[in-house]
């Protein structure tokens, strides 16, 4: 609810959401890729999609932001060529 909330304010800059997501992203990506049986790894990068997904449903504004790692989780995950 946090980051919706903070996305619905026209003074906060897209550009800082923007950074935090694809800054988050590669975090959560570098662990799941340094630690591949991990289960808990699996699990974080699983649940960051799952909030990703719900915000791209949720909050419009952040679509062109959430769309691409999305679709990244899809394709590094197999379901997309």
């Amino acid at each position: 609810m946090i980051v919706l909330r903070v996305s619905q304010n026209p003074n906060h800059a897209t550009g800082s959401i923007s950074r935090f997501f694809n800054e988050t992203d590669i975090i959560r990506w570098t662990d799941y890729t340094e630690h591949p049986h991990n289960n808990e790894a699996y699990y974080r990068v699983s649940s960051w999609k799952r909030l990703m997904m719900t915000l791209y449903f949720m909050a419009p504004s952040m679509q062109p932001t959430l769309l691409p790692l999305v679709t990244k989780y899809f394709q590094k995950m197999g379901y997309l060529d």
